[in-house]
């Protein structure tokens, strides 16, 4: 090193020896990302109750009836627009019972009506070589006409099969479901309500 370099170095002008330099600093951004293990809520989850919210939005108003109604065959919190899935148990605990039809596709179903607001007829099948505790489903179908459309679930027909052995009438209305003539891809839907219940969840 000549006597210019030493003065250069003195007055801070020099570029530092190899060893002089300091280690450049490497700064890594980790960004996390959804990964293949985690699963992102699907929209359709985002547009019901959990659970935990329904025991907290689904109380009865002054009227005594919960705020729920029924609409495109599902039902709904009134005030946010959110469906609740009929198996929710706080709906349940309310007295407000739903169940699909089942076994509806080994029925000549298509001339019955099973539109929303329409009768449901429950009779016992107490000869179903299934389940002696088997409730049949009717639909109404040309005027003085009734067509089975398939039976309630075994669960809830056990239930139902005490009161209507007792001599009780059910009364049930479609909740979901077509007009006659009409073979939707949909399962018919029923809940259990008087008259004045269904008016209300349909708001007619």
């Amino acid at each position: 090193m000549g006597l210019l370099d030493g003065l250069r170095r003195l007055v801070g002008l020099a570029d530092p020896s190899p060893a002089e330099r300091p280690t450049p600093k490497v700064v890594i951004t980790v960004e996390r990302s959804a990964g293949p293990n985690r699963r992102p809520t699907p929209p359709e989850e985002r547009h019901y109750l959990s659970a935990e919210e329904a025991v907290e939005l689904l109380v009865p108003g002054g009227d005594g009836h919960l705020p729920v109604r029924i609409r495109d065959g599902f039902f709904e919190h009134a005030p946010t627009g959110r469906r609740v899935t009929a198996a929710n148990r706080t709906l349940n605990a309310h007295g407000l019972l739903s169940f699909k039809v089942r076994g509806n596709a080994y029925y000549e179903s298509k001339a019955a009506d099973t539109r929303p607001g329409k009768p449901a007829f429950l009779v016992r099948d107490p000869d179903n070589k299934h389940d002696p505790h088997a409730v049949a489903v009717y639909a109404e179908g040309r005027p003085g006409e009734r067509l089975q459309v398939g039976h309630v679930n075994k669960g809830l027909a056990r239930r139902l099969a005490k009161r209507l052995d007792s001599g009780e009438t059910i009364s049930a209305w479609f909740m979901r479901g077509d007009p006659p003539g009409k073979e939707g891809e949909g399962v018919p839907c029923v809940v259990l309500t008087d008259e004045e219940g269904i008016a209300r969840l349909l708001g007619t």
